[in-house]
């Protein structure tokens, strides 16, 4: 076990040891494994636990904080870091709901990282010890199906070589710049990230403007925003997570809500996926076609069906394009959604109509689809939504565990014992041996249960991206020694930003004029 820790963190711990009064009244020495565990965890939401976004606080419960490191110790410990500038947090707690929540403070969010080994043998077995013991209590009313889930999680690897080869290949061909060679994850991070740091990715050909600053913040702070697809933070979290599967640390809970499993590999980045290996063969997976708006339509046909009545037109309208799979694209085609906007909204479709609480004064764009085209359905899940807008989201994900996880994984294993599968939420992943049985498994199940059928996608994970590998004369081609070349939309961008700036009056054309 390795902890993983910002790189510029030593020198803070170092000085505190150092000095004497701080180090006795924060027990640092003794205690040091214990203060990295906490930095280390929460370096690790970061980049697992993403749905809150990057900058979110994490829930630590103060139950596990005592068990793990000592009802004496562990306020001190959480005091000290946030003394030291390390963690800060949001002060926000209700008594048996919600816990205080806690972060890295952004000098340390954003840093890269390094591995450290702990030294305290016995706070690691408490680690240890404690992870299983909370485990079996989460399992313990399907022990038996959640533990063979567990095993077959226990089988995934990964190529790592060939992981990290693709990632130095992705941050490269972004930022057009030579690949570096490297030996380690650690080595790949560190000169990726002088790479980015030290060449000039930016403006250089303006570099000699009187007003240089003034623009090359404005042009650089769009290239950021709208530019940077494949960032340092992208490539850090995927460096994490290769490493994590690596040392097989297999983090399998169960959420209290909604009974949906998570594990390293729920949260898995999806570019990566085609270099894990299920029992050392490549993954294959079944997912459901437009599965939320289809689950929901299972549960309009158990909502009518207990009320006795009849269902509308739009209803039916709205579980035939669920079971065909082209919901989102009738949808988005009757409200007219452009192509390149799709993507986006369909992204955005189950945060404001199912999870979202409704409001007269702010109607979503997403909701007025619904209620323009599908009136009935979007009154039922108003009606779902009335007493808490929660309710409806947590019924559906529960809905979805209990389908996937206790009928449809119950019945593969009992279909066949030497089927190995991966479970993600509304998709299970498999080799192409049992990819067949997966897919019978899914669609018998919800026949059997709703009387209706999903459109089933099947995807593998076989074709290996060809990595870039620019060459010597290619980088100094990009950089200095040629002016850097602009799409039409930055140009349109710089260009009104150098009239903001009073540098140029005239239509920009093909390059940024240089002052003589």
């Amino acid at each position: 076990m390795n902890f993983y820790l910002p790189a510029n963190l030593k020198n803070v711990l170092q000085l505190a040891i150092e000095s004497e009064e701080l180090n006795e009244h924060m027990r640092l020495n003794s205690h040091m494994d214990k203060y990295y565990h906490v930095i280390h965890t929460l370096y690790i939401k970061r980049h697992t636990e993403k749905y809150n976004g990057l900058d979110s606080f994490h829930k630590l419960h103060s139950d596990i904080l005592s068990e793990l490191y000592g009802e004496r110790y562990y306020k001190t410990i959480l005091n000290t870091l946030i003394e030291l500038g390390i963690i800060e947090c949001d002060n926000y707690y209700v008594t048996t709901t919600k816990s205080k929540g806690y972060r890295l403070t952004d000098k340390y969010r954003t840093t890269k990282f390094e591995m450290v080994s702990p030294t305290d043998s016995q706070f690691i077995q408490k680690i240890k010890d404690f992870k299983h013991r909370s485990q079996d209590q989460k399992i313990k009313l399907n022990k038996r199906l959640y533990n063979r889930l567990q095993l077959d999680l226990s089988s995934l690897s990964i190529q790592t070589e060939k992981a990290l080869e693709y990632c130095v290949a992705e941050v490269c061909n972004h930022y057009n710049i030579s690949k570096p060679c490297y030996t380690s994850i650690i080595d790949a991070q560190n000169q990726i990230s002088d790479l980015i740091e030290n060449n000039e990715l930016y403006l250089s050909e303006i570099e000699f403007l009187k007003k240089e600053n003034e623009i090359a913040a404005k042009v650089q702070e769009y290239r950021t925003k709208k530019l940077t697809g494949f960032n340092f933070l992208k490539f850090k979290s995927y460096l994490i997570n290769i490493t994590l599967i690596a040392e097989g640390d297999i983090n399998f809970t169960i959420d209290s809500k909604t009974n949906r499993v998570y594990s390293f590999f729920t949260s898995f980045p999806s570019k990566l996926r085609q270099f894990l290996l299920l029992n050392n063969h490549p993954l294959v997976f079944a997912d459901i076609r437009n599965s939320q708006p289809f689950l929901f339509a299972c549960m309009l046909i158990s909502y009518y069906k207990q009320r006795h009545l009849a269902l509308p037109d739009d209803v039916k309208h709205y579980i035939e394009l669920c079971r065909s799979g082209k919901f989102y694209d009738y949808l988005m085609e009757q409200e007219g959604i452009t192509q390149e906007h799709r993507k986006e909204w369909k992204a955005k479709f189950f945060e404001k109509v199912f999870f979202n609480k409704h409001s007269e004064k702010k109607v979503w764009q997403q909701e007025k689809a619904m209620q323009n085209q599908f009136p009935n359905v979007f009154k039922v899940i108003l009606h779902l939504k009335e007493t808490d807008y929660r309710t409806l989201a947590r019924n559906l994900q529960r809905k979805e565990a209990q389908m996937f996880i206790n009928i449809i994984a119950k019945a593969i294993y009992k279909d066949n014992l030497n089927v190995q599968i991966l479970t993600c939420h509304d998709a299970i992943y498999t080799t192409h041996d049992h990819i067949d049985l997966v897919v019978h498994h899914i669609m018998k199940s919800y026949k059997d249960m709703y009387n209706i059928q999903p459109t089933i996608e099947k995807g593998c994970y076989e074709v290996e991206p060809e990595p870039a590998d620019y060459q010597v004369a290619d980088f100094s081609a990009s950089h200095n020694t040629q002016p850097t070349r602009y799409t039409l939309e930055e140009l349109d961008y710089i260009n009104k930003a150098l009239k903001e700036l009073g540098i140029i009056e005239e239509e920009l054309t093909e390059e940024i004029p240089i002052p003589f």
